[in-house]
């Protein structure tokens, strides 16, 4: 009892100190303790995420310095897909980081707003880690600890198999050491159900087949059909990610055909689908059509720009798509068009898909290269797009919805958030319980108040403001 009681006490000093700092910064100033008791209460659900993008860079050189021979895993330099006749000096970049603080930096990107500067950050660390397995699972068990830490009930991480195996520009691999996409998902998948099991917690995933490698678009969604009825930690949907190049017919046809038959296989064998699109494409709300119509997509990772077109907002409402929105994310790859975030952030796509009725809900995309977390998602949109606690709310039981699980994980999902709603008063009315259920809630409720709640990105820089 003594030591719940001094948790407490240091969890309410902790609350404290972030709101004094938070309130001598700009846009902050209407945050307040009871949001953040929200926030760190509240469970939450997650359904975009990518597991390469949530790799601690301190961790990692930490653990390059314990290696120092995992420097020549680094390639001399790396070509970049996404920017023709662009490469980067990977191993020289790497080699000339003195301190913990500039490989961190390496690592991250903030404040260039370009999709591809944040892709260019992924050829400098992934090389680290690729064709490590024990690594892999020691990073999947990390990602779900840091799930738990920030009350995280639900999640559907991605990721792609092949590219942990292989490189974009395909000199990764060792004919002498050969580390198939199958041995990679079992390394990670065993770091995940290690992780759900040690914390209680749901974690699922979903594969991506990657726009610059079509090549492995057809051998990912055979691999996801091989493990959708896994037992733990199933493969519960198919991705298109790292870019929107795929969707253009005519630029890039050998693009365009592979990831095509591959989306239109897995409509046929009933596989859940999202995909990546209206983010930072001049295209953009074209391929937002095409994703929900072509490629039967229930759910939009990002489709920030839908806002510009009536005729797609009204398509996304209409057929009940959901939309995963990062709002760290969209200012740092320039997917949401504004002059200045700080002061537009009540105009943020959100806003207008709040109102417009389009379910939505918050996730933090590649919190370690955005050098950001869940939390922080939830706290921008009270303090800085001016959202209530009731559209949080909300917008996880639109999460819950659009999960791509089990009705019987969707029906304890709901039980659990709604216990958190009737302690709290925070109602949304379609998922009130009664009898058994509320009784089942209120156990579920004082489960999660045992947990306890850690945001290891903090008040360390003023970039979060």
């Amino acid at each position: 009892m003594a030591k719940e009681a001094s948790k407490d006490h240091e969890g309410s000093h902790e609350v404290k100190r972030l709101i004094r700092y938070l309130s001598e910064r700009p846009g902050w100033q209407s945050y307040n303790e009871s949001d953040e008791e929200f926030i760190r209460e509240c469970p939450k659900v997650e359904l975009h995420v990518h597991l390469d993008g949530s790799f601690d860079p301190d961790f990692l050189w930490k653990y390059l310095n314990e290696n120092p021979d995992k420097l020549y895993c680094l390639p001399v330099k790396a070509d970049l897909p996404w920017e023709p006749g662009q490469s980067l000096e990977v191993r020289k970049l790497v080699e000339d980081c003195s301190t913990q603080r500039k490989f961190h930096n390496l690592c991250t990107c903030r404040g260039n707003r370009s999709l591809k500067a944040m892709l260019n950050c992924f050829e400098i660390f992934l090389p680290l880690v690729r064709r490590d397995l024990h690594l892999l699972e020691q990073l999947a068990h990390d990602f779900v600890q840091r799930q738990w830490e920030q009350n995280t009930v639900y999640t559907e991480v991605r990721y792609s198999p092949f590219l942990f195996a292989d490189s974009f520009q395909g000199d990764a691999s060792d004919p002498n050491n050969p580390i198939s996409a199958e041995q990679i998902y079992e390394a990670v998948t065993r770091g995940l159900v290690r992780g759900c099991q040690k914390f209680t917690i749901t974690v699922n995933q979903i594969f991506c087949a990657l726009t610059w490698r079509p090549d492995w678009a057809m051998p990912t969604l055979d691999m996801a059909l091989e493990h959708r009825k896994d037992e733990i930690c199933p493969v519960v949907g198919i991705d298109i990610a790292a870019g929107e190049e795929h969707f253009d017919e005519d630029g890039y046809p050998e693009l365009f055909r592979p990831h095509y038959e591959m989306i239109q296989r897995a409509k046929d064998e009933n596989v859940s689908i999202t995909i990546h699109a209206g983010e930072a494409s001049e295209n953009a709300t074209e391929n937002v059509r095409r994703a929900v119509k072509e490629y039967g997509a229930k759910r939009i990772g990002h489709g920030y720009r839908i806002v510009k077109s009536e005729e797609i907002i009204e398509l996304v409402r209409h057929d009940k798509i959901h939309m995963e929105v990062c709002p760290t994310s969209s200012v740092e790859t320039g997917g949401w068009e504004c002059d200045d975030p700080d002061s537009e952030w009540p105009t943020h796509p959100a806003m207008t898909m709040k109102q417009r009725g389009i379910s939505f809900s918050f996730s933090s995309d590649d919190p370690a290269v955005f050098h950001t977390s869940l939390a922080w998602q939830y706290r921008v949109a009270i303090a800085k797009m001016g959202m209530s606690r009731e559209d949080l709310f909300r917008s996880i039981v639109n999460g819950i919805e659009a999960a791509f699980c089990s009705d019987a994980t969707k029906t304890y999902l709901r039980e659990r958030l709604d216990a958190y709603g009737l302690a709290k008063k925070v109602r949304v009315a379609d998922v009130q319980l009664q009898g058994e259920g509320r009784q089942s809630s209120r156990s579920a409720y004082r489960r999660s108040m045992t947990e306890t709640f850690a945001d290891r990105v903090y008040v360390t820089k003023s970039q979060y403001f």
